[in-house]
């Protein structure tokens, strides 16, 4: 698995190895001596030099970027075995209870996923500290009463089958006999948040966690009042004699650095508010602020590449409003955020220099748009996008999922309407790149949209008050404000603009 670092890990986690060093020299020496008993847990690790630990696919434990693994469970158990010193082996299974039975059977050493510590949990597991505080959240859609208590439910409430939320509601039922609730068959926590929103479903119940990360995406999620108090998670061992990872695991926790673990909550966790999706007059200021500096760069590389310069534009300021000095918390920088990997890839040596930057973000969205070139457009222009956020592998399986549920896998109509269902587990455990945070790619792409329009309705406007001329009246010299050129971009009209699909 790849390794994930962030700018502060490697003095830190030389300190932390630091402190753990009299436990990994015990297990040395212990394993040297003659006759001696068997090895503990923690000696095997390092005799072996591979950890093994349980986790979900799902947007708080662990999932595949368009570059790189993230989740903040698989951020921090990469780190545990980094200050260990041995490699990092996943075994992603299908539910929290899977990740326990595989440490009950040996399979996995521990089980990080979310894991809430229950009395009856802890009759079977040993845990290490707590790492979140999480509480059920009962949720309704914006725009519908907003009930105050259990007794205001007037429509109908489903949660995930066999999950802690139907026995709490079960336990409510004995004190509240009115309620009438539900469990969903095959349909997860996710996809329930997402019928909400969609106003199919009139209430879930889900951990605060999930909501906070649904609520960037879905900004109709609206939290009603908590349905349990505080409930802590953590990562479960097996319940033996031997403690000696567990207490490994204790320290290594204990002793991380607190400002890496706020940073690690920040990043997969946000503030826990929805975003505001498009701010017309922040965009239009910025059109005429920064975009200014930017532009003959977006129309060069737009050129060179058979693009239309605002869709590249529009991309930039989807990744960072154009600032060419953004830097996100997973070190993804510059104008156009990106990673140091598809930088490399992309020949790019400064992601902070907006040239190649831009440059890099228009050579990466050719290869894609090249890629899926049996697509008409618009639709290729939008999976294409879709591909740009999520990683060429998940676009794939998103076209093979729309073409197993009798979709057209050329159509974005019918491609958007699956994006969410890569979250959910009865459909992305089909996909040979499993899940994917495709709610996030269907913003993504809804936000490229929007503010691919306005900049062409901004553009357009321009050019519909110039008076005609011929085209070497047009061009004008650099740095020289004769307003914008009345002559359609390089290629012609863009394709974007012939029926667009709705999104």
């Amino acid at each position: 698995m790849p390794l994930i670092k962030t700018g502060l890990s490697l003095i830190a986690l030389r300190r932390l190895r630091t402190g753990l060093l009299w436990i990994l020299v015990s297990a040395v020496i212990g394993s040297l001596v003659t006759c001696s008993p068997p090895q503990n847990l923690l000696a095997r690790v390092l005799a072996g030099g591979i950890l093994r630990v349980a986790t979900t696919n799902s947007p708080t434990t662990y999932y595949q970027t368009a570059s790189d693994a993230s989740g903040f469970d698989y951020e921090l158990a990469q780190h545990f075995a980094e200050s260990l010193g041995v490699e990092l082996q996943l075994l992603v299974v299908d539910s929290q209870t899977d990740a326990l039975q595989a440490v009950t059977d040996g399979k996995a050493h521990l089980a990080a996923a979310g894991i809430p510590v229950t009395k009856q949990a802890r009759e079977r597991f040993r845990f290490g500290p707590t790492l979140q505080t999480v509480r059920a959240e009962l949720v309704y859609r914006m725009g519908t009463p907003k009930p105050k208590s259990i007794d205001d439910l007037d429509g109908t409430l489903l949660v995930p089958k066999g999950t802690v939320h139907a026995e709490q509601l079960a336990a409510l039922s004995k004190a509240h006999p009115n309620l009438v609730w539900g469990e969903a068959g095959e349909q997860e926590a996710e996809a329930l948040l997402y019928a909400v929103e969609q106003g199919d479903l009139r209430y879930t119940v889900a951990h605060s966690t999930l909501v906070a990360v649904h609520q960037r995406y879905y900004p109709r999620l609206r939290v009603a009042f908590p349905l349990t108090g505080d409930q802590p998670l953590a990562w479960a061992f097996r319940r033996s004699p031997d403690a000696s990872l567990v207490d490994a695991a204790r320290r290594f926790i204990e002793g991380f650095p607190a400002e890496m673990m706020s940073e690690l909550l920040a990043r997969h966790f946000g503030n826990g508010g929805p975003l505001d999706f498009v701010s017309t007059i922040t965009l239009a200021e910025h059109i005429k602020t920064r975009l200014p500096a930017f532009r003959h760069y977006f129309e060069a590389e737009a050129e060179a590449h058979g693009l239309d310069w605002r869709l590249l534009a529009a991309i930039g300021y989807q990744e960072s409003h154009w600032n060419p000095h953004a830097v996100s918390p997973t070190g993804v920088r510059g104008l156009m955020m990106l990673t140091q990997d598809t930088a490399t890839f992309l020949g790019v040596t400064d992601r902070e220099d907006p040239a190649q930057s831009i440059a890099g973000g228009a050579r990466y969205l050719r290869r894609f748009l090249d890629y899926f070139a049996e697509v008409p457009e618009p639709d290729r222009t939008w999976l294409s996008l879709a591909a740009y956020n999520l990683g060429l592998g998940h676009a794939l399986d998103l076209r093979r999922l729309t073409d197993m549920r009798g979709g057209d896998p050329n159509r974005w109509a019918d491609l958007r309407k699956n994006l969410p269902l890569l979250t959910q587990r009865q459909w992305h455990t089909k996909m040979r790149y499993g899940y994917a945070r495709g709610f996030e790619a269907l913003h993504y792409v809804k936000s490229v949209r929007t503010y691919y329009d306005m900049l062409v309705w901004k553009t357009d406007t321009a050019f519909s008050r110039e008076p005609a001329g011929n085209a070497d009246d047009d061009a004008a010299a650099p740095g020289e404000d004769d307003g914008p050129a009345a002559t359609p971009p390089p290629g012609g009209w863009s394709p974007l603009l012939v029926q667009p699909p709705l999104l």
